[in-house]
């Protein structure tokens, strides 16, 4: 390093030459050395969480069960006409009650209600488990059901949630009313089954 002043040489931190007393330029500091490029740390930006689900509300489930309920009444009336029309009369010509024919309406009516059953579990499970994952009533109001992971289920555990909606029924329709209050719109029947019913197609 050399003085601007006198041209003699200086100490590289000296801040006046000690020839002629002249300050130094600035430039006569010494300059720090960066830090490599390949020391500074880039910025990473946090990952995207994930979008949680949009859980069906109490009234879309609602109008999704009505829709349902209406459809299984046209599937299973031409059942219970068939089996119900020949039912013989329960009192015989002079009155008194015909115990053939009172056999014949108690098997008649647990054939009609087993055939009717057999109706709305196979729409149930079969609809719930496909790769719609709803039944009719659910596609028209936009829900499917799903597991807690948001995956299809599988025919078995449709089916149990099938069977669960009776304890859900047997509640005066608490079980039900209960999608409007719980925390993810679960249902009684929903959570005896770890099932959700969520909006959006699969």
């Amino acid at each position: 390093m050399f003085c601007s002043r006198c041209g003699r040489e200086v100490q590289p931190n000296a801040i006046y030459c000690s020839n002629c007393g002249a300050a130094l330029a600035p430039t006569g500091a010494p300059i720090m050395a960066a830090e490599p490029f390949a020391a500074v740390q880039p910025v990473v930006t946090a990952e995207p969480l994930a979008t949680s689900p949009r859980y069906a509300g109490f009234w879309r489930r609602f109008f999704a069960l009505w829709v349902d309920s209406l459809l299984l009444c046209v599937l299973q009336l031409p059942v219970s006409l068939t089996i119900g029309q020949d039912l013989p009369f329960l009192f015989g010509s002079n009155g008194l009650p015909d115990f053939d024919a009172l056999t014949a309406s108690i098997g008649a009516l647990a054939l009609t209600n087993a055939c009717t059953l057999l109706i709305s579990w196979l729409y149930y499970a079969l609809l719930e488990s496909s790769a719609t994952q709803a039944t009719l009533g659910k596609l028209l109001l936009g829900v499917r059901v799903t597991d807690l992971e948001g995956r299809r289920i599988g025919f078995g555990r449709a089916s149990l949630r099938w069977l669960a909606r009776f304890v859900s029924n047997l509640t005066f329709g608490i079980g039900y009313v209960m999608a409007a209050f719980t925390s993810r719109r679960q249902t009684l029947h929903d959570l005896m089954t770890n099932t959700l019913v969520v909006k959006g197609r699969p």
